[in-house]
């Protein structure tokens, strides 16, 4: 094929013809993504590529031909690769939706767009090409220092009432692809065009429903699952201590997300889940397979992630001593209706 694909300038590509022959055997037609090429596993980077399903027959490797924003998050966005697809263009895109495929011949050549308008989010502009998340928390104090907040979240042990925290939220915006702190604590994300980033979707937490109690110490084990764009963090997080849990470990896994590895996943934390809540009553010694245990299948550890919210968080107050059970993530997800915050964050999101 002579297929071209002429630059405007860095960052504006055009896919050409050389001539009515190649027109002539150039053509569309649907197709649904069912994952994404990996060039790196931690951090986790995606070479721009995706398996595309074709009238009932997978196609790994197309190359994904979509301009994401320009300068969104760095100068390299929307710069043509070797593998003839733009740089960052697996971000606008996730396992599942249904996307336009220019087809050579019989062969696909490249994933050009979507084929069906987003759940949220405008539907005639161009998908946003997500790369940001953020992390919202209380600060555990301990007892007797500030009125009690109940959670909202579904617990019925009575020792809970114990343990305070403060009332008012603390947030940090985290860039998942670098992984760097976007912003500064409670500093407003400001994106490259000027206007404030947005955060409507809260991310899922799967496991770690109750604060556990055993002797004076109080320990608590959350997982939560965090999809940006078309990649899925498990965020895992233990704390203990007395009389309020500080933060002990924390670790993030990732892969890429599709429909069959969320169900795997989510069977995995209700499994969890389970084995946490045994035991009887209030006072339950911590079970190490919880820690050790327990899997989330296909998912690679984080470390530089995983070490960039240990080294804010790890053994820390003033301020940076979060109430786990109570700390959200929050993202952009054209694939779900924006999430009503005063509902309980729960496996639903």
């Amino acid at each position: 094929m002579v297929l071209g694909i002429p630059s405007i300038d860095a960052h504006e590509h055009r896919q050409d013809h050389e001539n009515f022959g190649d027109v002539n055997k150039t053509h569309y037609k649907e197709g649904i993504i069912k994952d994404f090429g990996v060039s790196r596993k931690d951090p986790i980077t995606l070479d721009d590529t995706c398996t595309v399903e074709i009238d009932g027959g997978d196609n790994p490797g197309v190359p994904i031909f979509y301009h994401c924003r320009k300068g969104f998050y760095d100068d390299s966005v929307a710069t043509l690769k070797s593998n003839k697809a733009l740089k960052r263009a697996a971000w606008a895109f996730r396992a599942g939706q249904k996307v336009k495929v220019m087809m050579y011949e019989d062969k696909p050549y490249a994933v050009l767009g979507h084929n069906e308008p987003p759940v949220y989010g405008d539907p005639e502009a161009p998908r946003q090409c997500v790369d940001l998340m953020r992390l919202q928390w209380h600060r555990s104090i301990g007892t007797g220092r500030a009125p009690y907040v109940p959670p909202k979240i579904p617990i019925t042990e009575d020792f809970l009432n114990w343990f305070m925290f403060n009332t008012d939220w603390h947030n940090i915006t985290y860039q998942t692809s670098g992984p760097r702190e976007f912003v500064g604590k409670d500093q407003l994300p400001i994106e490259p065009d000027g206007g404030v980033a947005q955060f409507p979707h809260r991310a899922r937490h799967i496991f770690g429903m109750r604060e556990q109690q055993y002797g004076t110490m109080v320990y608590y084990l959350g997982d939560w699952m965090l999809v940006v764009g078309p990649v899925a963090y498990i965020f895992k997080v233990y704390a203990i201590g007395m009389p309020a849990p500080i933060t002990g470990t924390l670790s993030v896994d990732a892969a890429v997300w599709t429909p069959e590895r969320h169900e795997v996943w989510m069977a995995n934390a209700r499994a969890k889940e389970e084995r946490y809540g045994t035991g009887g009553g209030n006072f339950q010694q911590l079970s190490m397979d919880l820690m050790m245990g327990y899997p989330y299948v296909g998912t690679t550890p984080q470390v530089g992630f995983a070490n960039l919210l240990l080294n804010r968080f790890r053994l820390t107050g003033a301020g940076e001593s979060p109430k786990w059970i109570l700390s959200q993530f929050w993202t952009y997800d054209w694939d779900r209706e924006a999430t009503d915050p005063d509902t309980p964050n729960t496996p639903n999101g």
